[in-house]
């Protein structure tokens, strides 16, 4: 759960089991019912040290096999790193964004 004081002008995470000591009269709550679909990949970038990232799918792009992604950890993924996920799957980092986000091409063989 992402908490939000506007008196420190702070934000941090916190379990929703603590949801009821964050919450006065008066404040505006908003849910977020948005459905993730499963599209956690995990892979190694294929330069030394073949360091692990993650990656996550976001959207499809307008163009074949290119996604908005989001990779952790975001400085193990520069633009033209390739990302073996496994046999024959691999992935092309095409751009950088802010925050770990990414657009990246998927490759089959």
């Amino acid at each position: 759960m992402l908490v939000l004081s506007r008196d420190k002008q702070s934000f941090h995470d916190d379990a929703f089991c603590n949801f009821s000591k964050y919450v006065r009269p008066g404040d505006c709550l908003i849910l977020n019912n948005t459905r993730v679909f499963p599209a956690r990949l995990r892979g190694r970038r294929n330069r030394e040290p073949g360091a692990e990232v993650e990656v996550l799918l976001l959207r499809a792009e307008e163009e074949d096999k290119v996604w908005k992604c989001l990779a952790k950890p975001a400085k193990r993924a520069r633009v033209g790193d390739r990302i073996l996920f496994g046999e024959g799957f691999s992935g092309e980092v095409l751009r950088e964004g802010e925050f770990g986000e990414a657009k990246s091409s998927f490759l089959d063989g």
